[in-house]
């Protein structure tokens, strides 16, 4: 079983190696709680653990030398770094909350 809109996956009675659930729910919040993504256009070719793009409306983060994918969701917002824009995921779009500018 899993949370509904995250899909933390949930602990369960009699559960063996409760501690592998529970630390997947807890890299899983990593990246979802104030995400700042590297792009929304590129992945990069030599990832560091912790990065993050936007990849086919999935969010893919690196962790434990690979990536993983989550699915996104209506009103998720992230911070684009290579863009410096704050983005909304609405009606299947990204919609621009602010910017800021480069000095």
């Amino acid at each position: 079983m899993h949370t509904p809109k995250l899909k933390l996956p949930l602990l369960t009675t009699h559960q063996a190696q409760k501690e592998v659930t529970h630390n997947e729910a807890l890299t899983k919040l990593e990246f979802f709680v104030q995400p700042v993504v590297l792009s929304r256009t590129t992945v990069p070719d030599h990832p560091t653990e912790g990065d993050a793009v936007i990849v086919n409306q999935q969010l893919a983060y690196y962790f434990n030398g690979a990536w993983n994918y989550c699915d996104l969701f209506e009103g998720f917002e992230c911070w684009i770094r290579d863009e410096r824009v704050k983005v909304v995921l609405w009606g299947g779009e990204w919609q621009i909350l602010y910017s800021i500018k480069a000095n």
